[in-house]
């Protein structure tokens, strides 16, 4: 397992430790669901913060914009791709 992947798994899981109470094995499983969206939804945000992307300079191609974040946030390009439709979805709808 290459180092990013370590580093979302490790994001992922403090997602869980800062939101959640609670044996998963034990809950309905809409609601662990539910934990492991919130977690995966942390763990994007933490390892891409969205308010440097803001001040960030994003290349307008996007093949070169998921290259861009995978290098400054040292993060996979699959990983960096969604971090970017994140933040365009939330900065189109807002």
């Amino acid at each position: 397992m290459n180092k990013s992947i370590r580093w979302g798994k490790f994001y992922h899981e403090v997602g869980h430790i800062l939101f959640h109470i609670g044996n998963q094995l034990m809950m309905p499983d809409s609601f662990r669901l539910y934990q492991e969206w919130k977690s995966n939804n942390f763990m994007y945000h933490f390892a891409v913060p969205t308010f440097m992307l803001r001040y960030a300079n994003i290349p307008v191609d996007s093949d070169q914009a998921i290259q861009f974040i995978a290098e400054i946030f040292k993060v996979a390009p699959t990983f960096a791709k969604h971090c970017l439709n994140l933040y365009y979805q939330k900065n189109t709808h807002s």
